[in-house]
C-alpha cells in the first residue's frame, strides 16, 4: 500500500487499499491565485501585439526603389567631356615630337624626311631652314598644316608632312583605394579626367563600392563624390574640370558586406555577401543556422536604406514564402532581418520551457513456467509429488525451448 503524501487528511480508512483526501488550504489558495495568474499573463501577451504595424509590404518596397532611382537625367555638353574620341590632342609645351616630310630632299623626292623636336616654354619648335614655328595649343592636324606653309613655297614646291606625340607632357594623379592597381598615373592632355585615371590604375577592385571620390589639390576647388553606379554621376565626372597635377582619387571600398540576421534564429549574427551581390531571404536564414524549432514564426522584418537615404521597414511573410505562395525576396549587403517573437511563438517557447511530454511506453513479458513456480511456493505444498512435477516441467519446457546439443559425428 502506497504512503499518503504529508498534509493530507484521511478521511476514509474502511478499505486499506483506497484512500481520499482532502488537500490543505494552502493549495487550494495557490490555485486560486493561478487562476487569477493565467488570465492576467494571456492579456500582457495580447497587449503585447496590439502596437500599431507600420511595415510597408514588398510592393510597397519595388515603388519606393522605382521613385527613388527615378531622377531627371543631367544634361550632356560634348564640349565638356574629355574624351579623347571626341576632342583631338593638343600640342602642350614640353611635349616630344616627331615632325615626318616628304619632298623635302631635292635629290629623292619620295625620300622621308624624320626631325624629332621638343616645344618649348614658348610654345614653339624650331625646324632647321625654315626656323621657330608655333605649336602649343594646336592639334596634330592645325601643326601639320602650319609646317607644310612654312616650307611652301619659300622651301619647297610640294611637301607632305605628318606629325605625332612621341612623349606628351602627361598630368600625375594619384589613385587610391579599392583600384586594381592604386598608385600614380600620367594622363595625356585629353585624357585628363576621373575614367581615363581609373582605367590607368587597372579600374574597380573587388572590393570596390564602385563610389570614387575626388580631392583637388587645390584648397579652393570642393572635394567630390562620384557613385558609377548612378549613370548620373557618370554624366558630371565626364564634365567635370580636368584633372591637374596632384590631385588624388579615392576609390571607396563596400562598407557593409553582410546581411544582419537577428530574432527567432539559432545562430544570429552576420551573412557576408560578396560585393555587388546578393542573397535570398531563405538562404540568409538558412546561414544563420535556421528558425528555432517548434516556435515557427509567421513574418519577419526587412530594414533597407534606399538609394535616395530613406530608412524603410518591410513586413515579409514567412509562411507565404517557405509554401512557395511568396518569391523568395533578394537582399543587399547592409539589410538587416529580424525574426520577431509573437503570441503564438511565446506560448510556444513556454510550453518547451515548462512542460515535458514523454517518454511514454510499456514491455509485457509472459512466462508460465515462472507463474506456475510462484503459484506452488505460495500454497506452501513442497511435497515431493508436487516437486517433481514442477521439476518434469521446468526441464521439459526447456528443452522444448532450447533443444539439446547433439554431440558431431565421426
Amino acid at each position: 500500500m502506497g504512503r499518503i503524501p504529508d498534509g493530507y487528511d484521511v478521511r476514509n480508512l474502511a478499505r486499506p487499499w483506497v484512500w481520499t483526501a482532502a488537500k490543505p488550504k494552502s493549495l487550494t489558495n495557490w490555485k486560486c491565485g493561478r487562476a487569477v495568474l493565467w488570465p492576467a499573463l494571456l492579456v500582457s501577451l495580447c497587449l503585447m501585439g496590439c502596437k500599431a504595424d507600420r511595415r510597408i509590404s514588398m510592393a510597397q518596397l519595388a515603388e519606393l526603389e522605382a521613385q527613388a532611382s527615378m531622377r531627371p537625367p543631367v544634361p550632356v555638353e560634348p564640349a565638356k567631356l574629355e574624351l579623347s574620341e571626341l576632342h583631338g590632342y593638343r600640342i602642350q609645351p614640353r611635349d616630344v615630337l616627331v615632325v615626318r616630310m616628304i619632298g623635302l630632299s631635292t635629290a629623292d623626292r619620295y625620300a622621308e624626311t624624320m626631325i624629332p623636336v621638343r616645344v618649348g616654354e614658348d610654345g614653339k619648335v624650331v625646324l632647321p631652314v625654315v626656323g621657330p614655328i608655333q605649336a602649343a595649343g594646336l592639334e596634330l592636324g592645325e601643326f601639320e598644316r602650319e609646317v607644310i606653309a612654312a616650307h611652301v613655297p619659300a622651301v619647297v614646291r610640294d611637301l607632305s608632312a605628318y606629325v605625332e606625340v612621341a612623349g606628351p607632357e602627361a598630368t600625375t594623379v594619384l589613385v587610391l583605394g579599392a583600384a586594381l592597381t592604386p598608385g600614380l598615373v600620367r594622363l595625356p592632355q585629353n585624357q585628363r579626367d576621373i575614367l581615363y585615371a581609373l582605367s590607368s590604375a587597372g579600374s574597380f577592385g573587388p572590393t570596390s563600392s564602385l563610389r570614387v571620390r575626388l580631392r583637388p589639390i587645390r584648397p579652393e576647388r570642393p572635394e567630390v563624390v562620384y557613385d558609377f553606379l548612378d549613370q548620373n554621376d557618370v554624366r558630371r565626372a565626364l564634365q567635370a574640370p580636368p584633372l591637374e597635377p596632384g590631385d588624388t582619387l579615392i576609390v571607396e571600398a563596400e562598407g557593409n558586406p553582410a546581411v544582419y540576421v537577428a530574432g527567432l534564429v539559432n545562430n544570429p549574427g552576420a551573412v557576408l555577401v560578396p560585393t555587388r551581390s546578393t542573397i535570398s531571404l531563405m538562404g540568409a536564414i538558412a546561414a544563420s543556422g535556421g528558425l528555432v524549432d517548434f516556435l515557427e514564426p509567421d513574418d519577419a522584418t526587412l530594414w533597407r536604406t534606399l538609394d535616395n537615404g530613406q530608412r524603410v521597414q518591410v513586413k515579409l511573410d514567412l509562411a507565404a514564402i517557405q509554401s512557395g505562395c511568396e518569391p523568395d525576396p533578394d537582399l543587399r549587403p547592409g539589410d538587416v532581418v529580424f525574426v520577431p517573437p509573437s503570441l503564438k511563438t511565446r506560448i510556444r517557447q513556454w510550453a518547451m520551457e515548462n512542460l515535458r511530454f514523454g517518454p511514454f511506453g510499456m514491455t509485457a513479458v509472459y512466462d508460465p513456467i515462472a507463474i506456475y513456480e510462484a503459484r506452488l511456493i505460495s500454497n506452501n505444498n513442497n511435497n515431493g509429488a508436487r516437486a517433481a512435477v514442477l521439476q518434469g516441467i521446468t526441464s521439459g519446457a526447456a528443452e522444448v525451448i532450447v533443444p539439446p546439443v547433439v554431440a558431431p559425428g565421426p
